[in-house]
């Protein structure tokens, strides 16, 4: 059996680390890691791309899927599956999982705010970016 430092060298050592990395960015020293390479330039969130996952809580009505498709597709946004996990005869409601294409941040966030509107959504529950 191998036993660690223990918690008192342990905490000293993160806290003298945090304390260097503070005075360093207060005295404006040289960044801790050196740079290696040219300077990389960061994109806009907007143009990022990746695929998605949505969770939405829907109207359980004929045509509400179809709206939120042609929502995603007026934003160049391509439907990889569809999942209607639940649904909840008591609140007239189902539960829909979307996973898309490759899609730009811009356009799934404004396919997201329209989608927020449509009467038949009762809750946006998840999104998240799939990263692969």
């Amino acid at each position: 059996m191998v036993l660690g430092a223990g918690r008192e060298p342990t905490t000293s050592a993160v806290v003298g680390d945090i304390i260097e990395a503070a005075c360093k960015i207060g005295n404006h020293s040289p960044a801790l890691m050196p740079r290696n390479g040219p300077e990389l330039k960061v994109k806009p969130i907007g143009e990022l791309r990746s695929r998605y996952y949505v969770r939405l809580e829907v109207a359980d009505h004929p045509g509400v899927l179809a709206q939120i498709a042609q929502l995603l597709g007026d934003g160049q946004i391509s439907i990889a599956a569809v999942l209607q996990r639940d649904t909840h005869p008591e609140t007239d409601s189902a539960e829909i999982v979307i996973t898309t294409h490759p899609a730009r941040e811009d356009s799934m966030q404004m396919a997201l705010r329209r989608m927020e509107n449509l009467s038949q959504v009762k809750k946006v529950s998840n999104t998240l970016r799939i990263e692969e």
